[in-house]
């Protein structure tokens, strides 16, 4: 974007920029070469490997979000009847992302337990004006977190295990998000979820729709009028 507008505004460049002596990919790692970029060209692309955060706090919450959404969306599990929650992580959560009892919205983005009681109770945790600093206060979500236990792996391994109890019974599924979904659709719906906890507020929640329609039909649209129109309503 930065380049196109300096192009708007008359700036020029050499066509070899990237692979040239001293250039953009030389500058960036030592191991960068004419060669390795035209391999690369006609391998398969990386963009399937790419994993998004959909979630507005710490990359390391997210496997536990995830993992209790689908429990609740699966089994239709309310709030109110939850017993316990019992999240399993690599140890090495602990030293990133365990505050017990935050305080604050920054600390609340570092807290298994209270982001567990905010996927447990439907709150949004996709927007960044989420997470206030009355949030971790709030009487329904200290009850929630506070039925949350956090321990660890007894050996190292990448996924989280969640496990919810409720009344008699318990429901337990684990989540690895270091792995790019294959499932596309529902990559697609996590995306827009946090497209629109980000861009409503600042479009509308009309021309955000509208966005959102551009871009999944983007390869059939004669030409982008329409989408910048809808960017430029942000200024």
């Amino acid at each position: 974007m930065q380049a196109a507008r300096l192009a708007a505004r008359g700036f020029t460049s050499r066509n070899d920029i990237l692979e040239t002596p001293q250039g953009f990919a030389a500058t960036q790692g030592h191991s960068a070469s004419a060669e390795r970029f035209n391999r690369a060209l006609i391998e398969d692309s990386y963009l399937p490997g790419v994993c998004f955060k959909y979630h507005a706090a710490c990359y390391m919450t997210h496997s536990s979000i995830e993992a209790i959404r689908e429990l609740v969306e699966t089994h239709r599990i309310s709030a109110d009847d939850v017993r316990d929650v019992e999240i399993t992580v690599n140890e090495g959560h602990f030293g990133v992302c365990n505050i017990q009892a935050p305080r604050t919205g920054l600390e609340t983005k570092f807290s298994l337990r209270l982001t567990a009681a905010m996927a447990l109770s439907g709150r949004d945790t996709s927007g960044i004006d989420t997470y206030t600093d009355a949030l971790p206060n709030e009487p329904e979500l200290v009850a929630l977190r506070d039925r949350v236990r956090v321990i660890a792996w007894p050996d190292a391994r990448p996924e989280t295990r969640v496990r919810i109890g409720v009344g008699d019974r318990s429901y337990e599924t684990a989540t690895n998000v270091g792995i790019p979904l294959t499932d596309l659709d529902a990559q697609w719906t996590k995306l827009i979820r946090k497209f629109h906890a980000l861009v409503d507020p600042v479009l509308g929640g009309n021309s955000a729709a509208q966005l959102v329609e551009t871009c999944r039909n983007l390869e059939h649209e004669a030409n982008l009028d329409g989408f910048w129109k809808l960017i430029r309503g942000a200024a």
